[in-house]
C-alpha cells in the first residue's frame, strides 16, 4: 500500500494527501480480518459514517481558517480538499457558466 506523507510544513492540500501508515502489519492484518468478517452492508455503513466524519472535520477546519466563508465558497473549498483542485475548478467554472 503506497501512502503519501503530510508535507514538511505540516499541511495537506487534500484529505487524500494524509494517510496513517503507523500501524504494524500484523495489527493491520487482524484489523482487516475483523472488517472483512462484517457483512457487505455493515462495511458500506462504516464507510458512509467515516466519510461523513471526514467531511464534517474538513468543514470545521475550513470554517475555522475562513470565518464568514459563504456556503458556495465552502462547497468549492471542500471539493478541492476532498477531490482535488481540478474538480473544484471545473465545478467553479460550471457554476459561473450556469450549467
Amino acid at each position: 500500500m503506497q501512502t503519501r506523507r503530510i508535507p514538511a510544513n505540516g499541511t495537506a492540500n487534500r484529505l487524500s494527501d494524509v494517510s496513517a501508515d503507523d500501524t504494524p502489519s500484523d495489527v493491520r492484518d487482524i484489523q482487516r480480518s475483523i472488517w472483512m468478517a462484517r457483512s457487505g452492508s455493515e462495511r458500506v455503513g462504516m464507510a458512509v459514517e467515516m466519510n461523513a466524519m471526514a467531511r464534517s472535520i474538513a468543514i470545521s477546519g475550513i470554517r475555522s481558517r475562513c470565518p464568514g466563508i459563504s456556503r458556495s465558497e465552502l462547497e468549492i473549498e471542500l471539493i478541492e480538499r476532498m477531490h482535488g483542485p481540478e474538480l473544484a475548478a471545473e465545478v467553479k467554472r460550471s457554476r459561473a457558466d450556469g450549467t
